[in-house]
């Protein structure tokens, strides 16, 4: 009995630790317009030469779900603050 109390409470607290972390939660309007910013000053991290390593030492915030969405946009030169704003909306 002990030892499925302490389980539980070790379950809750991951669960509460992970809900922090990553693009797992929604950013509000002023985040998501400062990631935009950060993207756009950075863009050259999505081209053709770049890497996720890359990209997570200046934006440690990025995902990498996020980043290939990046990419494909910066490919297909559709690299505006209005589709970089739908990404992390």
């Amino acid at each position: 009995m002990r030892c499925l109390i302490i389980i539980l409470i070790i379950l809750i607290v991951v669960r509460l630790l992970s809900s922090r972390e990553g693009l797992t939660n929604k950013p509000n309007e002023k985040e998501r317009q400062q990631m935009v910013e950060s993207v756009l000053q950075n863009k050259n991290l999505f081209g053709n030469t770049s890497d996720m390593l890359t990209t997570r030492n200046v934006l440690p915030w990025m995902d990498a779900i996020s980043y290939e969405d990046l990419r494909k946009l910066y490919r297909h030169e559709k690299f505006t603050k209005s589709n970089i704003n739908n990404i992390f909306d």
